[in-house]
């Protein structure tokens, strides 16, 4: 929740979007908050995950590949082609923080 407050101080616009719609729905379900409450902040919802995403709280994540994916080559004078499996388990560490660095690995 942290990291969540952090980007919402360092984002304005996406705070302001947030406190509009929390304000709407407790004017509209009134001042308790209940699931119902809940379950009308999408917005709110979708910040939480990309937060998490962009702050990941595990070392890395692991998924199986449920289709075969190819990854088409990394520089342009390479056409080398990764091809994963179905099946295969791929493992990203989030510790790179990749998303930060403003160019792809």
């Amino acid at each position: 929740m942290a990291y969540l407050l952090f980007e919402l101080a360092c984002n304005s616009e996406i705070q302001q979007r947030v406190q509009q719609e929390v304000d709407s729905v407790f004017e509209e379900f009134g001042s308790n908050c209940t699931q119902k409450v809940a379950d009308n902040l999408t917005y709110l919802e979708t910040c939480i995950y990309e937060t998490a995403r962009m702050h990941p709280p595990f070392f890395h994540t692991s998924r199986v590949a449920l289709q075969d994916f190819e990854i088409p080559p990394q520089y342009d004078d390479s056409d080398e082609k990764v091809l994963i499996k179905a099946g295969t388990i791929a493992v990203s560490y989030t510790h790179l923080r990749a998303h930060e660095t403003g160019r792809n690995l």
